[in-house]
């Protein structure tokens, strides 16, 4: 039997650190290797970890300084000794036979990467996993970077092989972004399915907050990284380094920028739509992506941006509007 690494960083999770281990002790699949790194925790998440690490042999538990989620994985990887391995964020948690759904299909097809989609879910009460079949589309890394498989480090066995040379960008968010196109781009064969094997969590307190400057700038330097990485891209790949722009686009629409941060990467928007010289025309329902990077690349939101560029400029000088019904 192929052995599955399983990389848990485990960071002030002490609420949801145990269904998640549980979910993967309980696993249909047996051979795994479970690696509980606890980056820096404040909380009682590294004694819960020890206290059923001493419970399972297949778990390997290691302390380290506060580094950030990339950090946390690089280590794991650096230390996994597995044919195959899977992410797992330590506030989410999978279903019964996730592991054993991806080896299954992985030994079909013989893929590179399998990806599963994603069950949301806010509590456990409210949307528990459950055993389901899956169907499965397999193909090349065309099907990544058209975007019918998502960016996400996790919800995703990899043979382990193919992060030769690879790691996460550390101190920076949306380190996916940055990286998950390069183990594409390396893989041969690629399968997914949409049924969700990994159940995704929503909490307050997530890395995923507020979206601020900062992330702004994280999500360029991403994008950046995939510029430079194809010198020369093809039609598919550049159309995913337009779907990276639009969700910085995305992104800079919901963020707390104010109007002078907010302007500028709005000029650098447009400044790179202006580079691409693909025929989007050509994507027509090969991805769901293609009508939002129509409405970029012909500016259409433009009047959207000015209003929301009003709003950043009232926030910015500190003044509110209050609406009220007469």
């Amino acid at each position: 039997m192929k052995v599955v690494s399983i990389i848990i960083p485990v960071y002030n999770v002490e609420e949801y650190i145990h269904e998640c281990i549980g979910s993967v002790i309980k696993q249909s699949y047996r051979d795994l290797e479970i690696f509980l790194i606890n980056d820096g925790s404040t909380d009682k998440s590294g004694d819960i970890c020890k206290e059923i690490a001493n419970q399972d042999n297949r778990i390997i538990y290691i302390e380290k300084e506060n580094g950030g989620l990339s950090s946390a994985r690089n280590y794991g990887l650096k230390k996994a000794t597995g044919d195959f391995v899977f992410f797992l964020d330590s506030d989410d948690y999978l279903a019964p036979d996730a592991i054993e759904t991806l080896i299954k299909e992985q030994e079909r097809s013989n893929s590179d990467i399998v990806s599963s989609g994603f069950e949301i879910t806010k509590n456990r009460a409210e949307k528990k996993a459950e055993k389901k079949e899956s169907t499965f589309i397999t193909g090349d890394s065309s099907l990544f970077f058209l975007q019918k498989i998502s960016n996400h480090a996790c919800a995703k066995l990899y043979k382990k092989k193919i992060f030769e040379g690879i790691f996460y960008p550390e101190n920076q968010h949306y380190e996916d972004v940055a990286t998950t196109f390069k183990l594409y781009d390396k893989a041969q064969k690629v399968s997914y399915t949409e049924n969700g094997l990994y159940c995704y969590r929503i909490r307050e307190g997530a890395i995923t907050r507020t979206i601020t400057n900062q992330d702004i700038n994280d999500l360029w330097k991403a994008y950046n990284n995939i510029k430079d990485y194809f010198s020369i891209p093809d039609n598919i790949q550049s159309f995913y380094e337009m779907t990276v722009l639009y969700t910085i686009y995305s992104r800079l629409l919901r963020s707390s920028c104010n109007r002078k941060e907010f302007t500028e990467h709005e000029k650098r928007i447009f400044s790179e739509l202006r580079t691409f010289n693909f025929k989007l025309s050509y994507f027509i329902g090969k991805s769901a992506c293609y009508p939002k990077l129509l409405l970029l690349k012909y500016h259409l939101t433009k009047p959207i941006i000015k209003l929301l560029s009003l709003k950043c400029y009232l926030q910015f000088c500190r003044k509110k509007i209050t609406f009220k019904k007469k």
